[in-house]
């Protein structure tokens, strides 16, 4: 079993120190997320009180995603990998906090703004994170290093998925209400995740997540 993980993981360098530790904020972040995405659909649809709605709302937060990845992925050169993660975890702070508000008074247009803040959050991640692995890891473990953060992130969504509906359900017990009323509270565990990347961002080199005149493939 040893001998596996060796295998898996390779001997790490210090200079791929910031690879380590960009994958381990952004699965954390996924853990943090994963108690929410379960119930996304069922806490819009019980501000929005139309499915048709929540369509339509998911499918305008995925269309501002793409124009914002096209132009977030255009000037990436331009950022190190650092301030771009800054800027997404402050954004999805934002997006925590307006869900929040939306869920306690139960108002669209408060939805309406976190879904249109988390359509600038999470192209801006997946670019950071996927232009920095692909110029600065090692040719050799590149293949290696993008299957640890595929594997990493789901395993971390799958155990946050997994206790979310104990999670719940605790919480409205102890308050006295029913397992619906209390679906904004799933977006609480995402707040330390957070922070613990933002912890973590100290350990990340500034360098650029994609060196100019660098061409790796």
């Amino acid at each position: 079993m040893q001998k596996k993980i060796k295998e898996i993981f390779g001997k790490f360098k210090k200079s791929e120190t910031g690879i380590w530790v960009l994958i381990a904020a952004v699965s954390v972040e996924w853990l943090g997320w994963s108690f929410s995405d379960p119930f996304l659909s069922i806490f819009f649809e019980k501000i929005l009180g139309s499915i048709f709605l929540v369509g339509v709302l998911v499918a305008a937060r995925n269309i501002l995603a793409l124009f914002v990845a096209i132009f977030v992925g255009e000037r990436v050169e331009n950022f190190s990998t650092r301030s771009l993660i800054l800027w997404e975890k402050t954004f999805f702070l934002l997006q925590i906090l307006l869900f929040f508000l939306a869920g306690i008074y139960h108002s669209p247009v408060l939805l309406f703004a976190a879904m249109f803040v988390g359509a600038f959050a999470r192209p801006v991640r997946d670019i950071a994170t996927n232009s920095f692995l692909i110029f600065h890891a090692p040719r050799k473990k590149s293949s290696r290093i993008f299957g640890i953060l595929v594997a990493a992130k789901n395993l971390f969504w799958i155990a946050g998925a997994v206790f979310s509906g104990f999670f719940l359900q605790s919480i409205a017990q102890n308050l006295g209400k029913n397992f619906d009323e209390v679906l904004f509270f799933s977006f609480l565990p995402a707040i330390p995740a957070l922070i613990f990347g933002f912890f973590l961002l100290h350990f990340l080199p500034m360098e650029k997540s994609a060196p100019r005149k660098t061409h790796r493939f």
